[in-house]
């Protein structure tokens, strides 16, 4: 969809705004795979497996949000998830930017709605751009012998103790 910057400081927007007073998504508030604990902040019949930064940054922008984004920041529960996307939900004023999506949660469930849509855009966008790449049949674990049967497996001999 959008190519994505290293990092946006907020001095890229202006003296004026603030990034940092922002709504912070970091992907695992959106996995469906994580309990509560783990950090999943809406129910798992409306969250998605495994989004990424870039899935999450991309719907945000498809909402018509001012977003920024983080690459280097890591979620304080896991490590692992590194990332994050700040999303200018309210106004100065504190009025929401959106009438229809008027707090956070209502946000998460609208961005984790949008990611197997956007899933299905990036793999028919791949498809017509990539084409058939692998160039035929793929290697499998078994050998084949000449005549097309697997390879008969060696049992290897118990040692004497």
């Amino acid at each position: 969809m959008s190519k994505i910057p290293a990092l946006l400081f907020a001095e890229d927007y202006g003296p004026d705004v603030d990034p940092r007073r922002w709504v912070v998504i970091y992907p695992p508030y959106l996995d469906k795979l994580r309990t509560e604990a783990q950090g999943r902040k809406i129910a798992k019949d409306k969250c998605v497996e495994n989004p990424t930064i870039k899935e999450v940054f991309d719907c945000a922008q498809l909402l018509k949000f001012q977003t920024a984004l983080a690459l280097n920041k890591a979620y304080c529960r896991d490590s692992w998830a590194r990332g994050l996307v700040r999303i200018k939900l309210f106004d100065e004023v504190g009025k929401p930017v959106r009438e229809d999506i008027p707090n956070r949660r209502t946000l998460y469930a609208k961005v984790a709605e949008l990611i197997p849509k956007h899933r299905e855009q990036v793999m028919m966008k791949e498809g017509k751009k990539g084409g058939n790449k692998g160039g035929g049949a793929s290697a499998s674990k078994k050998t084949v012998t000449g005549k097309g049967a697997p390879a008969p497996t060696k049992k290897k001999k118990k040692g004497k103790r």
